[in-house]
């Protein structure tokens, strides 16, 4: 009797080592990949922020440079963030601002296919649809994020475009 009362306490030790592990287990992905989405839509507002700024910057008046605009402003946008979460197709959708992402990049993404042969008018109204989609985020507290990551010389111009 005694010695079934020892293998069942082995077996109830070794069964509740196996749960609380798997448990342990379990558990420290589902923070690892909280951590994971959390950096994630942290370099996606980053990247945006970076973005605007690379883009408000050429496109002031005293510094537009068209042949440079159709060369090399591809080289100052950098959509790796971007790339990132489209591999992550789940992180990014479970974002409730990913529409938000998804149109912001998709006018960065045009910005970067420009070429040399591209309309001075038509990389212009590029630039400023571009500008007007990051800073126009129809919901206040995507508006809030953005904010944190963009200097605050450029508040002023998110800030005029909230409702």
């Amino acid at each position: 009797m005694c010695e079934y009362i020892s293998l069942i306490s082995d077996v109830v030790k070794v069964l509740g080592g196996a749960i609380l592990g798997f448990g342990l287990g379990w558990w420290a992905t589902i923070l690892k990949e909280g951590r994971e989405r959390k950096q994630l839509r942290q370099a996606l507002y980053k990247e945006l922020a970076n973005c605007y700024e690379a883009v408000h910057y050429h496109l002031e008046p005293a510094r537009i440079d068209y042949g440079y605009l159709k060369t090399k402003l591809k080289n100052d946008l950098s959509l790796v963030a971007y790339d990132a979460a489209t591999k992550n197709a789940a992180a990014l959708y479970s974002y409730p601002e990913h529409g938000y992402f998804i149109g912001c990049y998709r006018e960065l993404k045009k910005l970067t296919e420009i070429t040399m042969d591209s309309d001075d008018e038509e990389l212009i109204k590029t630039l400023r649809l571009t500008l007007g989609m990051i800073e126009d985020p129809t919901n206040g507290s995507v508006r809030k994020n953005l904010l944190k990551y963009l200097p605050a010389t450029y508040h002023k111009h998110v800030k005029a475009r909230g409702r």
